[in-house]
């Protein structure tokens, strides 16, 4: 078996390649613009902007899970809101190149790749509800950086580098890609199994491939548990009520019709196809629909009350199906590189301007309506007031914590303080925190309760204060910002 690609179709592999490349930065400067993506960051995904800046751990706070690949990425941006933009670039890009995952697959045909790829986003644009969108394109979601590094290993094993090379770049990219998102395993082990049944030539490079992954899922998994944070919640309690539930969700936010519609036309397109692969594609059909079945019974799902972004992996399935159909209809007539990459640009503009609701005054902004004008303002005192430690919920503190960071960059370096989060998930900076208060006198606390017990359960809880280091109130009073009541605390600790 051929196992490499000849010198001069390596060439011929570039056009392809750069197109997919230059669609998917496209797509990440463009979307997080549109008025359906922009100010939409949530505590969430702020977070992870302040995880790359303060303190870059292997895995998202307090999880065993979500390796920080977009972080580690953007690390040398100390600038937050720079990282974070950065940041969600990125996600759109991958988003955008997330059905490779799938079609790599079923073809390796770049052209195919490259239309097929703009025609899922377009079905994905269209039948999705804005919040399924945010999930799916710019909130902190890694299915699109496993997938894409699913496809990059798979393609891997018919490059011409030497085999011993090949097999460990392959491994180690998909050690990252399962460390990133465990539960591409839930996709990508059937997939890798049925095509390889299918393809009877392709049998030996599918039980290799299927050997690598299994090796990188060993891998990600025993680095996760000594390197993350045991939180994530294993197992399976199968009911009729979850599937009902999932149903509910998937109908919530996901347009069933117009998804069926676009179904219909990929059906009829089936026989225009030149790659008739009828099995191949009832396969990934099937694991699409099976994905639902699966994860709607897990114990992680059902916990985190069926949303939809836990089956964005089967709806990428889908689309990519979808996409890979009309895209062979396209292509039978001929296409001419000119025509596809018109083609591409047409799909990038209609997901813009008719399903992403194209541009308005707001298409800077990162920060969530529901908590923008609030954290701002907290702010603008947080900084005037040289404030240590904002307390308080999960979402109001590190929205605030974040703009307290973006408005300081304009204070000279050396005026500029570093702001904690005592909420869930500030536990990460403990040691930070203790090294810039212990014995460094008093220190100002902004705090989103009205009660001062509880602000400093919340300091003392978050910081894990040892039992020799004593937290003094010095003074607390009440104040108002914006028509948020809050509590400032002036404290020591020693």
């Amino acid at each position: 078996m051929k196992t490499g690609v000849p010198a001069d179709r390596s060439r011929s592999l570039l056009p392809g390649i750069a197109l997919l490349l230059l669609c998917g930065l496209i797509a990440g400067i463009a979307f997080p613009m549109t008025v359906t993506l922009s100010g939409m960051q949530d505590g969430d995904g702020m977070l992870t902007a302040l995880i790359s800046t303060q303190n870059l751990t292997w895995y998202f706070w307090g999880q065993d899970r979500l390796l920080n690949v977009l972080p580690a990425l953007t690390h040398p941006f100390t600038n937050v809101e720079t990282n974070l933009r950065l940041q969600v670039m990125m996600r759109a890009m991958l988003a955008y190149l997330a059905p490779l995952g799938v079609l790599v697959f079923l073809t390796r045909e770049l052209r195919l790749l490259v239309i097929a790829v703009a025609i899922a986003n377009v079905v994905v644009v269209t039948c999705l509800a804005p919040y399924a969108l945010f999930n799916f394109y710019v909130q902190h979601n890694t299915a699109g950086t496993s997938l894409v590094m699913l496809a990059a290993t798979y393609a891997l094993t018919y490059s011409r580098l030497p085999k011993p090379v090949m097999g460990v770049l392959v491994v180690l990219t998909l050690c990252v890609a399962y460390a990133a998102n465990f539960a591409l395993l839930t996709y990508a082990l059937p997939m890798i199994v049925l095509i390889g049944l299918l393809k009877r030539e392709e049998r030996k490079r599918h039980a290799l491939f299927l050997a690598a992954n299994f090796v990188a899922i060993l891998v990600a998994r025993l680095h996760s548990s000594y390197f993350g944070e045991p939180s994530t919640s294993y197992g399976m309690q199968i009911s009729w009520d979850a599937l009902v539930a999932a149903g509910h969700s998937i109908h919530t936010f996901m347009h069933l019709f117009t998804l069926a519609t676009f179904a219909v036309v990929a059906g009829l397109c089936y026989p225009y196809a030149r790659e008739k692969r009828p099995w191949e594609i009832a396969a990934a059909v099937s694991i699409g629909l099976g994905l639902v079945v699966l994860l709607a019974n897990t114990y992680w799902v059902q916990k985190n009350g069926y949303d939809i972004r836990y089956f964005i992996t089967a709806q990428i399935l889908i689309t990519s199906v979808i996409g890979y159909l009309i895209a062979q209809a396209l292509l039978s007539l001929n296409l001419r590189y000119g025509l596809v990459v018109a083609l591409c640009i047409a799909a990038l503009a209609n997901c813009v301007a008719m399903g992403l609701g194209g541009y308005n005054g707001y298409y800077k902004e990162l920060v969530s309506p529901t908590w923008r004008a609030q954290s701002a303002a907290v702010a603008d005192v947080a900084v005037a007031q040289n404030v240590r430690v904002i307390a308080g919920g999960f979402w109001d503190v590190w929205a605030a914590v974040y703009q307290t960071k973006r408005e300081q960059r304009s204070r000279p370096k050396y005026e500029r303080m570093d702001v904690y989060g005592a909420t869930f998930r500030g536990e990460v900076l403990r040691e930070q925190f203790l090294a810039s208060v212990l014995g460094k006198g008093e220190q100002n606390a902004l705090c989103f309760y009205t009660d001062v017990n509880q602000c400093l359960v919340e300091i003392n809880a978050r910081f894990h204060l040892p039992p020799d280091y004593t937290l003094t109130l010095k003074k607390s009073e009440a104040v108002q910002i914006l028509s948020l009541p809050m509590l400032k605390l002036v404290f020591e600790v020693n």
